[in-house]
């Protein structure tokens, strides 16, 4: 099985967030299948985006230390980078066709691209899927 995962879910492995008990399992579950696990190459830079944030704005107990060997490690992981040639065209018209931002198109067109299942912990984003067309593409993490 092929996946897809956002950032929402990757970034609840290292940080104590909602769903970190659904996230771990998940984890635990792509180790036990040998998964392949692609994401978008801005993946990166919205992972850094929440580690940025958690250290700044929510001045949690994350150090800028801490937050750097987490995104170290999110840099090591083996994950298939999906570049955006091969699906930002499709991830425009799946935005303008599901109304999602570009990002959340992104993901999903990879999950079309890589014929896979796109992960997420954004329940909004999967209720506004649910009854689509685009509905057998994603899964909540919560179900995890």
């Amino acid at each position: 099985m092929n996946l897809v995962l956002d950032a929402s879910v990757v970034i609840k492995w290292y940080l104590h967030e909602d769903l970190l008990e659904s996230a771990l399992r998940l984890k635990e579950q792509i180790k036990e299948r040998s998964a392949i696990v692609a994401v978008p190459r801005f993946f990166f830079v919205e992972a850094a985006n929440v580690l940025w944030k958690n250290v700044t704005l929510r001045k949690d107990d994350l150090k800028r230390s801490d937050a750097k060997g987490i995104f170290s490690r999110i840099l090591d992981l083996p994950l298939h980078i999906l570049e955006d040639d091969e699906i930002l065209l499709r991830a425009l018209d799946l935005s303008m066709e599901q109304k999602l931002t570009i990002y959340d198109g992104m993901y999903l067109a990879g999950a079309l691209r890589f014929n896979a299942t796109l992960i997420t912990a954004d329940a909004a984003l999967v209720k506004r899927l649910a009854g689509s067309t685009m509905a057998h593409c994603v899964k909540y993490l919560g179900d995890f």
